[in-house]
């Protein structure tokens, strides 16, 4: 009797004779063991699909950089949140609060570093991370030993990490082509506004920036200007002390890593 085989796959022929069986998978299917009708519905809807899959012990951490504070941050936690419910998971996802005052960035790194090791001791089934510093990219190593699935999100300290996936930019590239367009638009001066002076990632970025400047004769890169994450006052008088209040700004083109304030 014939014999219907699904594996997506391409069977291998028969050993044998030409009435052998297929090899081509961990399950023979025929008449007696044919998969049921919503089986069969849910492999032609594809996924997701949570009425097909019991995914409820299915683990999944989030550890980001992204404080409280920082509403640049508010759809990515609300999106996994809510990804989470579509896909009938388990989230572990902590919002950080940020450093205190006169405190670097580097102590959250620590803080996020210690996290990602403890979900990955705890065999958590995957993991989406953001990678600011090498301090969380070892603890990311760490993890990788460990089999875990990585994602990184936003951030990614270096591009030699082989994880399952990178949701953001390469920010040297980005950093470069914001340099380029800057130019393009009549600037003849460039400062990359930093927000996260300890984020490598946002070095990249303004390491693009820079090398688009220093790539054209006409115009000059003055550097980064560190500015406060959440201090709108502190940020507009960092930005026109660097620059000064009694020029004209119109040749001027600053990339903005964080948000926008005016």
């Amino acid at each position: 009797a014939s014999k219907y085989v699904k594996t997506e796959k391409l069977p291998a022929k028969p050993i044998g004779d030409s009435f052998g069986t297929f090899l081509s998978g961990p399950l023979i299917i025929d008449a007696s063991d044919i998969p049921s009708a919503k089986l069969q519905a849910c492999a032609d809807k594809g996924f997701p699909e949570t009425t097909c899959m019991n995914r409820s012990n299915i683990r999944i951490a989030g550890v980001l950089h992204g404080v409280t504070t920082d509403e640049f941050w508010d759809p990515v936690f609300a999106a996994s949140e809510q990804a989470a419910k579509d896909m009938g998971v388990i989230l572990d996802l902590d919002r950080p609060v940020a450093p205190s005052d006169g405190e670097s960035d580097l102590v959250l790194h620590q803080k996020m570093a210690k996290n990602i090791k403890s979900y990955c001791d705890s065999n958590v089934d995957g993991l989406f991370v953001s990678i600011p510093s090498k301090t969380v990219e070892e603890a990311v190593e760490y993890c990788q030993s460990l089999n875990i699935p990585i994602v990184s999100v936003n951030s990614r300290s270096s591009d030699g990490l082989d994880l399952l996936h990178h949701v953001g930019q390469l920010e040297s590239i980005a950093g470069y082509q914001a340099g380029k367009r800057l130019i393009m638009e009549g600037a003849t001066q460039g400062w990359c506004v930093n927000h996260e002076p300890d984020n490598s990632a946002i070095d990249d970025r303004c390491s693009g920036m820079e090398l688009a400047f220093r790539g054209d004769p006409d115009v000059q890169y003055k550097g980064q200007i560190e500015v406060p994450r959440d201090d709108d006052d502190q940020y507009i008088a960092i930005v026109e002390s660097a620059l000064g209040t009694n020029t004209s700004w119109s040749e001027v083109g600053l990339l903005l890593a964080g948000q926008l304030h005016s």
